[in-house]
């Protein structure tokens, strides 16, 4: 492939096309003649398998002892008449999913049928694997790809020539036997014998397509304001193989690049600090390490330093149910009906002075209460933090994301607190990708800390650093 220095490893690009009889060696580069143990040889598939006959999928089979009739593993054959059933389809295991009834003596040969449809429009092969007990003889459009245990030949009466147990066969088979459009599968499943207790069949067929490679960027999007200095929670997704990820940012959309990391470890994401100055012509790039024209990109973006503002002050309108009952899944998404909560100005709560809102406490005292408001953001914003007074646990979520927790730890609607605390104002940071410019849904449920808590407080302050 190249030369490179001999440090007893070496890693490469597997090529993209389907080949077979692979073999790999490493030669001395300054004496040819000195070459290590060639390996293999080996095949190349390059893509996933995709599942197109699953483990446990429905077959029409033939199981009472008797002849089908000539055909029966061609196309077109009618097979209107034959039941069907979930795979594993047979007798005498207890991993069987549709029973078959065993004959007296025991059926020689029983018959399975399949369709399936292929739209790719390139399969580079076929794996098929195959669970059966006894012997097995599988055709895909009429040719024969798969023969166990048939050494006393496959004709209707004659049973398998071993006795096996839930055996596992693989064969690869010929791309090329595939149609466009309907394809069949025809197995024959033998047993090894008339007093044979037992029968089993399932069987998976792959097609190993082309593989692609991409690499998408989740977050940020393509013209993001971000401010200087931020942390930035780079985060994308990838396609295909790809172990390790270089990052790279412009300043000068995408003309010329500069490192942010090398060969780091794909986890789909990364916290990328935006340069100090202000730049009207950014770009980020995540590539792929082993082949560097796979990458997925930003662009557009600039930076500026931010503004700080208000997005939601203290003593707020907001929408609550503080009836000790539980609102159900998604109360705090943006689709929840809240047509039926109450309405009132913060600080909310009971057993305290100075509320703007008091609601009624619940013998024993309940043990959530929830709050829920919509708020706009016109700009993008580069930071986001709560000033939260609670008594005693606030868990708090921004369109439908959990965002925080603060003296919580169970998050379901009959738990408590994790303590008993009285309200003073805690800042909680909240992660800037959670918020989006336009219409926002924040949603807050408070806890108390035990049944017979005395008093209960709510109230929130949203800050975020705007960059107008």
């Amino acid at each position: 492939m190249e030369r490179t220095p001999n440090t007893g490893k070496y890693t490469g690009v597997v090529p993209n096309r389907r080949e077979t009889n692979v073999r790999l060696r490493v030669r001395d580069s300054d004496n040819p003649s000195r070459v290590a143990i060639n390996s293999g040889p080996f095949s190349i598939f390059p893509g996933p398998g995709k599942d197109r006959v699953p483990w446990g999928a429905t077959w029409k089979f033939h199981g009472d002892g008797t002849y089908p009739g000539d055909g029966w593993n061609e196309p077109g054959f009618d097979d209107d008449d034959w039941a069907e059933g979930h795979a594993t389809i047979g007798y005498g295991r207890v991993t069987v999913h549709t029973l078959l009834e065993r004959t007296t003596p025991s059926q020689s040969s029983v018959y399975f049928r399949k369709e399936f449809e292929v739209n790719e429009p390139t399969v580079l092969g076929v794996r098929l694997t195959a669970m059966h007990d006894d012997g097995i003889a599988v055709w895909l459009n009429g040719h024969l790809v798969l023969e166990r245990y048939m050494d006393k030949g496959m004709g209707h009466g004659t049973y398998a020539s071993a006795s096996v147990n839930d055996e596992i066969s693989v064969v690869m088979v010929d791309p090329d036997l595939l149609v466009p459009g309907r394809n069949l599968l025809a197995v024959m499943v033998k047993n090894n014998g008339p007093t044979s207790p037992d029968l089993t069949f399932d069987l998976q067929l792959e097609l190993i397509v082309p593989q692609t490679f991409d690499i998408d960027i989740l977050y940020p999007e393509n013209g993001q304001k971000l401010g200087v200095g931020q942390v930035v929670p780079l985060m994308w997704e990838t396609t295909g193989y790809a172990p390790t990820v270089d990052i790279e940012w412009s300043n000068d959309g995408g003309n010329s690049w500069h490192a942010v990391a090398t060969g780091i470890k794909n986890e789909g994401h990364f916290h990328w600090t935006v340069p100090s100055t202000p730049a009207s012509n950014l770009a980020l790039r995540v590539l792929k390490s082993l082949d560097r024209s796979v990458y997925g990109q930003v662009r557009d973006m600039s930076s500026q330093v931010p503004v700080r503002k208000v997005a939601i002050p203290y003593g707020s309108e907001w929408k609550f149910k503080g009836d000790g009952k539980d609102p159900g899944d998604d109360w705090y998404r943006a689709a929840y009906g809240d047509g039926s909560w109450d309405e009132g100005d913060g600080p909310f709560g009971y057993g305290y002075g100075g509320l703007g809102t008091t609601f009624g406490k619940t013998t024993p005292a309940q043990t959530s209460v929830y709050f829920r408001k919509t708020f706009t953001l016109p700009e993008y914003i580069a930071g986001a933090r709560v000033r939260l007074e609670v008594d005693d646990g606030a868990a708090i979520y921004v369109n439908g994301e959990l965002a925080a927790k603060f003296n919580v730890g169970n998050l379901e609607h009959s738990r408590y607190a994790t303590s008993s605390i009285d309200a003073s104002e805690e800042t909680i940071e909240l992660p800037v990708e959670l918020f989006q410019r336009g219409s926002n849904i924040i949603g807050v449920m408070v806890k108390q800390a035990g049944k017979t808590s005395p008093d209960l407080y709510f109230d929130l302050e949203l800050e975020v650093d705007a960059l107008p």
